[in-house]
């Protein structure tokens, strides 16, 4: 439970920066958790996405 509720936070936040904010994805999850790296919790919150959407943040080009 803690998961799936947690990573739909994640997800609503970062589908919320894809229609409305200009720029890269900014993954600001590091409250979720004083277990695990930045990089550990930036990877599961791009494995939520690309889950969702079949792409990941990565794979978004930032046009001018």
């Amino acid at each position: 439970m803690f998961n799936r509720f947690y990573g739909m936070a994640a997800l609503y936040d970062l589908t919320r920066q894809w229609i409305l904010k200009d720029g890269p994805f900014v993954c600001d999850f590091e409250w979720l958790t004083e277990s695990y790296s930045d990089e550990d919790v930036n990877a599961w919150a791009n494995n939520t996405f690309r889950r969702a959407y079949g792409v990941g943040l990565d794979d978004f080009e930032i046009l001018a």
